[in-house]
């Protein structure tokens, strides 16, 4: 009976297409729908007071082929995705700008970048620098995300975070924001920079070390940096000269870890055999990073060393060579053990060594 009785009135007041229109919109007006308020705005009859009528119009007009009608009771069925999605289409094939909008915001929420990439109608600039970024393709000449932006271009050093993808780019631009606020240094972290798979090329898999592959050096040749911060999606995290390599996914002290060896700090754990004889076998008492002192292997070891005056303790660097290892802190520090907090004597030279561009 009700819905006859909707039927009627909805024919009744058809005097002109203009007006039935008009009182259709304002039957929205209890539909909690985000563009309820671009509809609104040409509505002149007073307001269906309940949710449960605003549904009965919204029928009434999507059965008369209204193609906004159509697309605001879409969000009847958010719990169906497929008739959710087809019913969108079905409206914005019909003309409707907001099944348009509605379809091209699920596509996104939903991580659908191919569709997103394939979408018949007008995307904003945002979507197509994010599907962009997605599918891993060039962006516009325009886009900020083609150049480091740090927030102070005076800085004494600038880490630029290199990205490859858009999942990538919200990680870092959230692991930035952790780091910066765990960490007073003398260092800019840029904004992350977005290059495409012409310019760079990172591989990464459980297990395995990072490594990226710059495939465009003109292009990076241009651009403002004094060491860069490449991100992959998996891997061990390492640095590398002036480059450090690290996932997406990990924490700021990983950043901060790997950010020291770029300025003269060696790890506090046993390295690998090869690396520590390298390193370790000396034959008279060497200092190899700000942190490490290594001396010839004796018979009896020492818990610790005297160096000017300063005692410098027994590490586990060296552990697979024949020297020994000395650091000049008692305590386990973050460069053995990543969630260990940065010793004050380690802040201090690493705030020396970005500011004098030392790396040793």
């Amino acid at each position: 009976m009700k819905w006859l009785t909707v039927l009627f009135l909805s024919s009744f007041l058809t005097s002109s297409y203009c007006y039935n229109e008009k009182r259709l919109l304002q039957a929205f007006s209890a539909f909690p729908n985000p563009y309820y308020a671009t509809l609104a705005e040409r509505a002149i009859l007073p307001n269906v007071q309940t949710y449960h009528h605003s549904i009965a119009h919204l029928r009434v007009y999507a059965n008369n082929q209204n193609a906004d009608a159509m697309a605001l009771l879409a969000n009847e069925f958010s719990n169906n995705q497929h008739l959710y999605q087809s019913t969108l289409i079905s409206a914005a094939k019909q003309g409707s700008l907001i099944a348009r909008e509605q379809l091209a915001a699920h596509y996104e929420e939903a991580e659908q970048w191919q569709a997103l990439h394939d979408f018949p109608w007008p995307l904003t600039h945002k979507q197509k620098t994010r599907v962009a970024m997605a599918l891993g393709l060039p962006l516009a000449a325009t886009a900020h995300q083609l150049v480091p932006i740090y927030k102070n271009e005076q800085c004494m050093q600038k880490i630029m975070l290199a990205v490859t993808d858009f999942k990538a780019y919200n990680q870092v631009t959230q692991l930035k924001q952790r780091f910066e606020k765990a960490f007073s240094l003398p260092v800019c972290l840029s904004q992350p920079v977005y290059f495409d798979r012409s310019k760079l090329q990172c591989d990464g898999a459980a297990g395995r070390r990072i490594r990226c592959e710059i495939r465009d050096k003109k292009a990076f040749s241009q651009l403002s940096y004094d060491k860069i911060a490449f991100f992959s999606e998996t891997g061990i995290a390492n640095a590398s000269g002036n480059y450090v390599f690290m996932s997406s996914r990990q924490s700021e002290r990983v950043l901060l870890h790997e950010l020291m060896h770029l300025y003269g700090f060696i790890d506090e754990y046993p390295l690998k055999k090869q690396l520590a004889k390298r390193l370790c076998n000396v034959t008279k008492p060497t200092r190899i990073a700000k942190n490490l002192i290594v001396v010839p292997k004796k018979k009896e070891v020492t818990r610790t060393l005297k160096v000017d005056g300063h005692t410098w303790y027994l590490t586990n660097t060296c552990n697979q060579a024949e020297g020994r290892a000395y650091k000049p802190v008692k305590s386990t520090s973050n460069l053995e053990l990543l969630d260990l907090p940065l010793p004050d004597l380690y802040e201090t030279w690493l705030k020396q060594a970005m500011s004098e561009f030392n790396s040793l």
